[in-house]
């Protein structure tokens, strides 16, 4: 009950693990090329973090669309 209640007022985006390459590798926030990703959410390169940049314009349309309504964030690490 609980679970509906909290679908029937919120939304929910999920977003799989970013850098499934580098984790592969042993690294949990390094990406194939040893690059810390956690490092350029502020401006990501579409070459060298194309991840990360494609996430950061799923979120600056969520804020768009939604507003003061986009309430949390949470990054969830193995560690």
């Amino acid at each position: 009950p609980r679970a509906a209640q909290l679908r029937q007022h919120f939304l929910f985006f999920i977003v799989p693990m970013l850098n499934p390459d580098g984790v592969a590798r042993g690294h949990t926030r390094l990406d194939q090329r040893g690059l810390n990703l956690n490092r350029c959410y502020n401006s990501p390169s579409a070459v060298d973090q194309p991840t990360v940049h494609a996430l950061k314009n799923v979120f600056d349309n969520l804020q768009s669309t939604f507003g003061e309504r986009l309430m949390l964030y949470l990054d969830f690490h193995s560690q």
